[in-house]
């Protein structure tokens, strides 16, 4: 393998071969010097006079408090002994959830001790400043008794030309999206983020291209900005906060921020229950000072961009550079990695956790005790970060641990190889895949007790979850529709909700509309519009190329494509453990096993995928067999001899993300719009906060007494939550304006009108099911006063 040094012999191109960590991956002794303490010194001493000074200073305030508050930190203990023996990626991803976890859990005791001081909001300025300056202060002390001073060698003189190239082509995307969020904002075109979604695929292109001239390191570094490139692209859209989660998440924020305390009295959501959501971003405002959109919109997505680099350290765990790169690929190119996850940012700080802690339980450089230890930590972290992920991760245990045991009475014992080694060679890996397991009743107890303690006794949300498992048990639904998104159509979305809600109303009837109206007002359901043809789609359909079919046929080739890959992947494994070769070990196989289970229950019961979300728990899953889909890519193509199989696959990863991340069907059209690339399609209509609907938000949070009276939406409700720090209260409900459900005296918001006509969404519970109508308007005309209007959002009462 290539190591760094350009006096070596090159590997046969295209080679994607085990092989020992090179010399640029090696942490090495760092030349003992003060000027880096006296610089770090200074900087901190200057981040502490301009906070306490309230000094607003853009760009320069946002960055230094930023490495003051999380980078500094983490590079302290990044450089103590406590990672010694870890790899580049583990020592990144360890330091980095450390900060996190410590950030939330000193945010937690100030909390709750100032008060008892008589220091009534302990979640103010100066409260975080001095904590973090004695976290600061602790690390630094730490550092210097146990140090263990290493340094990436990284110097630019010794970069190559692959590595320069590649490193500012990653930097090139990341500007790209940020320009082609900002122009979509503007109302432009998305034609610049579409060249950002090209550029990552070129950017991955070459880094396989370039895997035997590229050091770890510099591999390391190009996941991170174009993992970050492809999260600004969703993130950075809108001038406000837009999305679907994120509303309620920047709710609880304000509210956090806006009491300077937390306290579950403020709110009982169980959105106000993650701490990632309200301590650790009120954490990040108090010093960062920027308008507080922005610490979900770019902070949290600049520290979940390391995440990518743990999936990356988890598939190196046991397979080459070249499968470890399009895993990583896999993991990136999952819609939902930049479509959703920049909404829930609760869930981003939750799976850097769960990667951390597959990490921890994989370790052969520890022993198992400090294993388990770790995990039981970084559970911890999962289950303040976010409840969900922590429900999923401890199924994903349990169904792992009932895996090992029934596979033990089959084949016995495995040997146990719990010796520290050092960096992973071959003979490591070798090593790591006999590891003793890690999941035991204790450490399956230990996470329970976590569950119990913070979500029963601390928080009381751990009764959403058990109504959901109950009722989904007991209703008996099922669905196999893996990715195959509503399970209902449009109209019976509608008929369905037109039975319900009348059924609902009768007791309470005087409170609604007329009956005698709502019942025959129409409320036609209407298709989700595609994107015309571009101009190469016109001319692909004149020579008889079905364009639409062909987006629905690429979008159901990745959904089935990936499954099968997998499935071929674990079947790939099996057989090698039957002659001898162990690929991932046992323990890491039941890990996935685990986590394919929890998809599979996430598959078959609507009601619990509604919360929880299948595509969300399988980007959860990649985590564990993003390298597995990869062996089972390689395993279809084996008759193609090793060389082409390896080439095939990197094709295939190739399309699966040009189809995923839309770049194809946008150069094509007839699709669905998405988001990053385009003001128009559902989401938009959904999520998206024009800066009238912000106008009619603020003008309502301003009426007299405003929250005495119900607040009804016919779009996405969240889109309409109050975020001035004076109204948000905790208390704030916004529901459904669907006609039937329409109350007689309420704040009624209507969305945009199209071509004349009003258009709506609705949900339906239990499943989640969308559907978009036609809005009858005459109704409102009738029976309600329209009381509010900027030429595009309107309010009636």
């Amino acid at each position: 393998m290539y190591n760094g040094s350009r006096g070596s012999a090159p590997m046969a191109p295209g080679r994607l071969t085990p092989g020992q960590p090179d010399r640029g991956a090696q942490l090495v002794p760092e030349k003992t010097s003060v000027v880096p303490a006296v610089v770090a010194l200074i900087l901190s001493i200057i981040v502490n006079l301009i906070v306490f000074a309230n000094v607003h200073l853009p760009i320069i305030r946002p960055g230094l408090g930023f490495w003051f508050i999380l980078v500094l930190p983490a590079y302290l203990i990044f450089t103590t002994a406590v990672w010694r023996g870890c790899a580049l990626s583990e020592r990144i991803g360890y330091s980095v959830v450390a900060v996190i976890l410590v950030l939330m859990l000193t945010g937690l005791t100030i909390n709750e001790a100032l008060p008892l001081v008589g220091i009534e909001r302990p979640l103010d300025t100066a409260p975080i400043l001095i904590v973090s300056d004695a976290i600061n202060i602790a690390l630094f002390v730490t550092r210097s008794r146990y140090p263990d001073r290493a340094a990436v060698r990284l110097v630019f003189a010794e970069f190559g030309r692959e590595e320069v190239r590649l490193l500012a082509a990653a930097l090139i995307t990341v500007v790209l999206a940020v320009v082609g969020a900002t122009r979509l904002n503007n109302g432009a075109s998305g034609h610049v983020a579409l060249i950002a979604l090209a550029f990552a695929a070129l950017v991955g292109i070459f880094s396989i291209r370039w895997l035997r001239f590229t050091r770890e390191p510099v591999m390391m570094a190009v996941i991170y900005l174009v993992s970050l490139a492809l999260l600004f692209t969703t993130s950075l859209r809108g001038w406000y906060i837009t999305g679907h989660d994120i509303q309620q998440e920047y709710q609880v924020f304000q509210l956090t921020e806006a009491h300077g305390h937390w306290s579950m009295s403020l709110d009982s959501s169980a959105y106000y229950a993650c701490l990632s959501i309200t301590i650790l971003p009120t954490e990040l405002s108090r010093i960062l000072n920027v308008d507080n959109p922005y610490v979900f919109k770019l902070f949290f997505q600049a520290i979940f961009a390391v995440c990518p680099i743990l999936a990356y350290g988890i598939a190196r765990r046991y397979f080459n550079r070249g499968i470890s790169t399009l895993a990583v690929a896999y993991f990136v190119g999952f819609p939902t990695f930049f479509t959703d996850m920049p909404f829930l940012n609760r869930q981003e700080i939750g799976l850097l956790f769960v990667a951390c802690g597959v990490l921890a339980a994989t370790n052969p450089a520890w022993s198992w005790r400090r294993r388990q230890m770790s995990l039981v930590i970084a559970g911890l972290g999962v289950e303040i970060s976010h409840y969900s992920t922590m429900y999923m991760l401890v199924g994903t245990l349990g169904i792992a641990w009932l895996c090992f045991y029934a596979i033990r009475l089959f084949a016995g014992s495995p040997s146990d190889s719990d010796s520290r080694t050092g960096q992973l060679s071959r003979r490591d890996r070798r090593s790591a895949a006999k590891l003793k397991n890690t999941v035991t009743i204790s450490v399956l107890g230990a996470f329970v007790a976590i569950i119990f303690a913070w979500g029963t006794l601390a928080t009381n949300t751990t009764g959403q979850v058990l109504n959901d498992g109950s009722g989904a048990i007991s209703s008996g639904a099922i669905s196999l529709n893996l990715f195959s998104g509503s399970s209902a159509t449009p109209d019976e979305v509608i008929q369905q909700l037109r039975q319900d809600s009348l059924q609902s109303r009768t007791s309470q009837e005087a409170m609604y509309l007329p009956v005698s109206a709502v019942s025959k007002a129409a409320t036609p359901a209407v298709g989700q519009a595609l994107n015309p043809l571009t101009r190469i789609g016109q001319i692909a359909s004149s020579v008889g190329i079905p364009v639409v079919a062909l987006n629905t046929l690429v979008r159901n080739f990745v959904a089935y494509g990936e499954q099968l890959f997998l499935a071929i992947g674990l079947v790939r494994i099996v057989i090698s453990r039957r002659r001898g070769r162990h690929l991932v070990g046992r323990q890491f196989f039941c890990l996935c096993i685990g986590s394919i289970g929890m998809i599979a229950a996430n598959t078959v019961l609507p009601s619990i995928s509604a919360d929880y979300g299948t595509l969300r728990a399988f980007q959860q899953g990649l985590l564990f067999f993003a390298p597995i889909i990869v062996i089972g890519s390689m395993t279809v193509f084996e008759w193609l001899g090793a060389r082409r199989a390896r080439i095939a696959s990197c094709i295939v990863c190739l399309g699966i993300y040009l189809g995923t991340s839309t770049v194809v069907p946008q150069l094509v059209g007839g699709n669905l719009a998405e988001l990053n690339l385009n003001n128009n399609g559902t989401y938009y209509d959904l999520y998206y906060t024009t800066p009238q609907d912000s106008s009619a938000v603020t003008w309502l949070g301003g009426e007299p007494n405003v929250l005495a009276y119900p607040i009804q939406s016919t779009y996405s409700q969240g889109r309409f939550l109050f975020t001035s720090q004076n109204l948000v209260n905790g208390t704030q409900v916004i529901s459904d304006a669907y006609p039937t459900l329409a109350l007689r005296d309420s704040w009624l918001i209507m969305a945009p009108t199209v071509a004349g006509k009003t258009y709506a969404y609705t949900f339906t519970p239990p499943t989640g099911d969308l559907a978009e109508y036609e809005y009858p308007t005459s109704i409102l005309n009738e029976y309600k006063n329209l009381v509010y209007t900027n030429g595009s959002t309107e309010i009636y009462k």
